[in-house]
């Protein structure tokens, strides 16, 4: 239970630096919709590194539920909860930086 709180931890840590680093680098904004629409057209370009950093940055936070939730939730039944938030989680955020149109 201890290795899936560190990877919790790392996951966090590393979502916190290349966010933070993507907005020193003025990749991202503070705009909600000028994040998406540049998480979108990353994956068009995918060989230069700034477009890596967004979609690694972009998994990331996709996955933060999964590893926080079965941090605490391992050994109860509430884990499958936390597998299902998840999977919702993922495919709300998929669906609403890919498939909303562009403002």
């Amino acid at each position: 239970m201890e290795s899936i709180i560190l990877l919790a931890i790392l996951n966090t840590t590393l979502l916190v630096f290349l966010f933070s680093y993507l907005l020193k680098t003025k990749v991202f904004s503070i705009s909600l919709t000028y994040n998406l629409n540049t998480i979108k057209s990353s994956t068009n370009s995918l060989n230069n590194q700034k477009s890596i950093l967004v979609l690694l940055t972009y998994f990331l936070f996709l996955i933060l539920p999964l590893f926080w939730g079965l941090g605490f939730f391992l050994k109860s039944d509430a884990n499958v909860v936390v597998v299902l938030f998840t999977i919702v989680w993922i495919y709300n955020w998929i669906k609403y930086t890919y498939f909303y149109p562009e403002e």
